[in-house]
């Protein structure tokens, strides 16, 4: 146990027979900067009444496997790295009197990271990490392949940057029940034709006010002078496929007209009960024909029937 008084800093815990198991923190406030024990696997905060800070930028914790348990009132900036770790506040629930904002910087895969109301910023880079959130303005930039996002629906327009194949959930909890995120996709370019492998991003739950932002420096356009006037009739295909291939070819939507140098034509379809937007990117230096989904495209599933015809295009937000 680690009885933290005014303020305490340890620059390095060490443990050379690498025993210790669970670390518990109580008292005031801590800094920890490094942590020398192989064994350790819990790291316990929820007794201490102020702020918490755990690694650093330049001395991540590298256990893998380890727990981190936060509280729902006090702020607190978490560093690790190891794979499979758990870093949640309040425990295993949120929080709705929860007022700590919470920064917590994970690089290894598989991390689960729940975190109660607040401003709370995130910045994982590893694959298949979970990442849940409370109510407020929070910040998850979330890279890695295979991520899934649960939001909690609130006023207050978080931000969710996300890698390949990601899922973001929305679902009111605690939350007011507004959508207004905004989830950025610039990082899962499908990588592959129809025929391959591609990569698009999932949202589960979004509705009406929610914003996709493609952020990804082309020059974005609608298909049509409106989201309404950008929908794709893709009755002639019998699978995603084909649906996607048709909403690529923008040659024959266009009548042949090819997309400009470095730029992106957005459009969107409803096929097997859900509605996907889909852009297609030209990134050569001169226009060209674009006949089918490309690698360099994106696609976004939205699931369930959504109607985008009144949604628009900001710069590159598209708004549900």
């Amino acid at each position: 146990m680690v009885n933290a008084a005014n303020g305490a800093h340890i620059l390095a815990f060490a443990d050379a027979a690498n025993t210790l198991h669970t670390l518990t923190v109580t008292g005031t406030a801590l800094e920890l900067d490094s942590i020398s024990d192989s064994g350790l696997k819990v790291v316990d905060a929820t007794a201490l009444a102020g702020e918490f800070d755990l690694g650093t930028s330049t001395s991540s914790i590298g256990n893998d496997g380890l727990t981190v348990s936060l509280n729902g009132h006090q702020s607190a900036t978490v560093y690790a790295n190891g794979a499979g770790d758990v870093i949640s506040q309040t425990g295993a629930g949120l929080d709705i009197n929860a007022t700590g904002s919470v920064t917590v910087t994970a690089n290894g895969a598989g991390d689960t990271i729940t975190l109660a109301n607040g401003s709370n910023t995130v910045n994982a880079l590893g694959a298949n990490d979970v990442i849940t959130v409370g109510i407020g303005s929070n910040t998850v930039v979330a890279t890695g392949s295979g991520v899934h996002i649960n939001v909690d629906t609130n006023s207050g327009g978080g931000s969710y940057t996300v890698g390949q194949n990601a899922i973001v959930t929305f679902a009111q909890s605690l939350g007011d029940g507004t959508h207004d995120d905004t989830i950025v996709i610039s990082n899962d370019q499908t990588g592959a034709t129809s025929s391959g492998t591609y990569s698009f991003t999932t949202l589960d739950g979004a509705a009406h006010n929610d914003n996709i932002s493609f952020a990804d420096n082309f020059s974005d356009a609608l298909l049509g002078n409106s989201l309404a006037h950008s929908q794709v009739n893709v009755a002639a295909a019998t699978t995603l496929a084909q649906a996607l291939d048709i909403a690529g070819n923008i040659a024959a939507l266009t009548g042949h007209t090819a997309i400009s140098a470095n730029s992106g034509v957005i459009d969107w379809f409803q096929f097997g009960g859900n509605t996907y937007v889909v852009e297609s990117v030209n990134s050569g230096s001169t226009a060209a024909q674009h006949t089918a989904l490309g690698s360099h495209d994106y696609v976004v599933k939205v699931t369930g029937l959504v109607d985008l015809s009144h949604g628009a295009l900001a710069g590159s937000i598209v708004t549900l």
